[in-house]
């Protein structure tokens, strides 16, 4: 009899542990389905966010794009309205206003001579302003040699080597095939500085061309070898600049370059870090051309005839700018105010008229010949890099 009563409890009690276990099963089926459900909806929130933010970073990187092209395109026009980049956009810096000097080749309105330099290599040289191309090609433009220009009509110029170059020596060339050097100035940076493609991207700091560029002058500065042994060599021991922006924004030429020619940057050099340092070339016959001209700006105020009429030819000069009036001279103080001899940093050295002056220009011819004498200083070429210091 207990038996028989025991079966029915056993039964009972399987049932229930087996219901235990299907609700047990259930349970951690429901969660694990929740935990899926979960983990499926985070993958899922976690990939629209992803997603919407690519989307939001491609919309900023299209702005951007758009900002830097409108920007460029701004530089551009700007630059096309200065006259200073051809129709493709390439910075040439060629001036709207020259005017010829004595010597007969042209200079800008500061007296610094307007320099040829061959924007790529083997630009060629043409026999006559026509540039018949290829009949008309007579040789190719030496690289890094800054060339006089004799003539400029429109799309050609006249080039010789020296500024005295015969005229049966000087040969047309492109004007765009030539970027257009005004300044004298050169910049060597002996320690690295970023460089950028334009000027919009060096005045916000940011797409930089290369993070660390140096261009030495101890190592570019040809000392002690032949002209045959630097034939193949970089002709400038300091990059040329061709602009200078806002005082702290220097554009120059430097060798590397692509298929279009050597390479035009930008840099921030604020002028007052060691980094970098800015140089004026000068040939010695420019330079000692300077330097005579000073002694003639001395001799003439030790004499008292002349400096009176060097202090005359000055005032009357200073008259007719303040009353934009023709002022009537005579020939003498005509002659007097032409004495003015070019600076190689631009603009005249006029005739002195105080010992304040007098005492100054001595000075500066004594610190000029000495470095003109010191034979370390000049390259095989002939050719010097002053510290612009040097030059007020």
């Amino acid at each position: 009899m207990q038996k028989t009563l025991d079966r029915p409890v056993t039964r009972v009690t399987a049932n229930i542990a087996a219901t235990m276990v299907i609700l047990g099963t259930l349970f951690v089926g429901v969660i694990i389905v929740s935990l899926w459900t979960a983990t499926a909806d985070l993958k899922m929130k976690r990939a629209e966010s992803e997603r919407r933010r690519a989307a939001t970073q491609a919309e900023l990187d299209a702005r951007n794009r758009n900002l830097t092209a409108v920007q460029r395109e701004l530089e551009l026009l700007r630059s096309k309205a200065r006259g200073v980049a051809d129709k493709s956009g390439i910075l040439t810096f060629w001036p709207k206003g020259v005017v010829r000097s004595q010597e007969g080749y042209l200079v800008t309105e500061r007296q610094i001579p307007i320099r040829a330099i061959a924007r790529f290599p083997n630009a060629p040289l043409f026999t006559s302003e026509d540039l018949g191309f290829p009949d008309g090609v007579v040789a190719i433009m030496r690289p890094w040699l800054p060339y006089y220009v004799f003539e400029w009509r429109g799309k050609s110029i006249l080039l010789g080597e020296r500024a005295d170059s015969p005229p049966a020596e000087r040969k047309w060339a492109r004007k765009f095939d030539c970027f257009c050097w005004t300044t004298r100035e050169c910049l060597n940076i002996e320690e690295p500085l970023q460089v950028y493609r334009s000027l919009a991207n060096a005045e916000s700091q940011d797409n930089s061309l290369q993070d660390s560029y140096t261009y030495s002058f101890n190592q570019h500065f040809m000392r002690g070898k032949s002209k045959e042994e630097t034939k193949s060599q970089f002709r400038m021991a300091a990059l040329p600049v061709l602009h200078r922006h806002d005082g702290a924004y220097w554009c120059f030429v430097r060798p590397e370059g692509d298929e279009g020619g050597y390479g035009v940057c930008w840099v921030k050099w604020e002028g007052d870090d060691h980094r970098a340092c800015c140089r004026i070339r000068s040939t010695r016959r420019e330079l000692e051309t300077y330097i005579a001209g000073l002694y003639q700006l001395l001799r003439d105020y030790e004499s008292p005839a002349m400096r009176a009429d060097a202090t005359l030819g000055l005032y009357t000069q200073g008259v007719g700018h303040l009353t934009r009036a023709r002022v009537v001279q005579d020939a003498q103080q005509t002659e007097v105010m032409r004495q003015g001899i070019p600076k190689l940093v631009g603009y005249l050295e006029y005739p002195i008229t105080s010992p304040l002056q007098y005492d100054k220009v001595k000075k500066r011819v004594l610190a000029l010949m000495a470095w003109s004498n010191r034979f370390s200083e000049w390259d095989v070429n002939e050719v010097t890099y002053m510290d612009v210091a040097m030059l007020p």
